[in-house]
């Protein structure tokens, strides 16, 4: 099969030819555009100086385990030879898809030995949808997971049947892919629900694309139902094996080509006119807000907030990161019963825990909305939002306060 990207050119003048001039595949995007500008990177992680648990979940079954790694700059997922042992680390968001735009991801890895009933995935996937290597017993795979038809099946071409170079030695590249050695995986997707799919190899700096998976004018439903997923590393054994495994994961880069321009809608919430009596025995919730159930895989980042002092009081404030709250009581925030992303509560009423993202003080008629330079994404952690939560004390008697905030949602 050819591996050049063919593009028309018209001659201008009175014998009008037609002209074909040929690209690699490696120098166009994945709409087939030649490839002239930077990507804009979305996400990136290394791990230089900790397992960055802020971007990161790992999730353990069994006997698995996921260790950081300072002197190798990774995190160690291990799994011993127990059936049902597993380990899948995920980053806490799923990478907005900007239509008519090339998205993908590189992720740097070292895979185990293979051995009968481990496999091991990296690539940008959940449980339902995505794309991403797999490496089965002995076989490697390019596998596309769809859940559109109500529950997730796997799609999985094995190497030996990949279209553009097998990575066995006897392709373009000239290469063996060895994926028990450090490799750069690459996926790079079209979506627009019917986009082709380009699995490739980062050797050398050189992009090799090994598979194509072609959709437009061949299926008949979109081939995935979201291309909104995490970054996923994952090991697990499927039976009992004969030695533990480890899998390293090490660096990854979300990006998307020619720039990322989402749709946002501006959304906010406040008490209504309500106030809360806060006292100086210790901070008390304010106001809290967290993503919906239905919105769970959706992206929102905080904007502003502000906390208004309504007696002639001094107090001191702060924007806690996941603490666990007393009692709350979740509501829509979205007046009209629209769909949006965020719900808040202001019924909690005590606090323990969480990361301190900011802290500030504030007296009477204070009440000017408070920027955040970087904003705050509002992350998930497997199936749990984030929480997001401003809070109060009083330096001497009680004091009545009120807040509100302001968010953007990703469409």
């Amino acid at each position: 099969m050819s591996t050049l990207n063919r593009l028309s050119v018209t001659q201008n003048n009175q014998n009008i030819q037609k002209r074909k001039i040929l690209f690699p595949d490696n120098s166009v995007d994945a709409f087939g555009r030649l490839a002239v500008a930077s990507p804009v990177s979305i996400f990136d992680s290394k791990l230089t100086t900790n397992e960055q648990s802020r971007y990161w979940t790992d999730t353990l079954t069994s006997n698995g385990t996921a260790t950081y790694d300072n002197n190798l700059s990774a995190m160690k997922l291990d799994v011993t030879t127990v059936s049902g042992d597993k380990v899948t680390r995920s980053t806490n968001e799923c990478f907005n898809y900007q239509a008519g735009k090339g998205q993908g991801v590189f992720i740097t890895f070292v895979m185990a030995t293979p051995q009968t009933n481990l496999v091991q995935r990296v690539g940008q996937f959940n449980v339902n949808d995505g794309l991403f290597f797999e490496y089965k017993d002995d076989t490697l795979y390019a596998v596309k997971r769809s859940s559109t038809s109500g529950s997730p099946v796997d799609t999985k071409i094995e190497q030996s049947q990949w279209n553009y170079d097998k990575m066995d030695g006897t392709g373009v590249s000239g290469v063996t892919i060895d994926v028990t050695k450090t490799n750069i995986a690459v996926i790079q997707y079209q979506w627009l629900g019917v986009g082709a799919v380009t699995f490739a190899w980062d050797i050398d700096g050189v992009l090799f694309p090994c598979h194509v998976i072609k959709n437009a004018n061949y299926e008949t439903n979109v081939y995935i139902r979201t291309p909104n997923n995490p970054v996923t590393y994952e090991i697990e054994n499927t039976g009992t094996t004969a030695g533990a495994s480890q899998m390293r994961a090490i660096c990854c880069n979300v990006f998307s080509s020619g720039g990322s321009e989402p749709r946002t809608r501006t959304r906010g919430f406040d008490m209504g006119g309500d106030v809360l009596s806060v006292g100086s025995a210790s901070f008390i919730p304010v106001l809290s807000i967290r993503k919906n159930t239905a919105s769970i895989n959706e992206t929102a980042r905080l904007l502003s907030y502000y906390l208004v002092v309504a007696t002639n009081d001094d107090i001191i404030y702060r924007i806690v990161l996941n603490p666990t709250l007393t009692t709350p009581d979740w509501a829509a925030t979205v007046m009209d019963g629209g769909d949006g992303y965020i719900e808040a509560d202001t019924a909690a009423t005590s606090t323990t825990g969480g990361e301190l993202l900011l802290t500030s003080g504030g007296s009477q008629n204070q009440s000017a909305p408070t920027s955040l330079a970087e904003g705050v994404k509002i992350l998930t952690s497997g199936s749990t939002s984030d929480i997001i939560s401003i809070q109060a004390i009083s330096t001497a008697t009680n004091a009545n306060v009120a807040a509100g905030i302001n968010w953007e949602e990703i469409l």
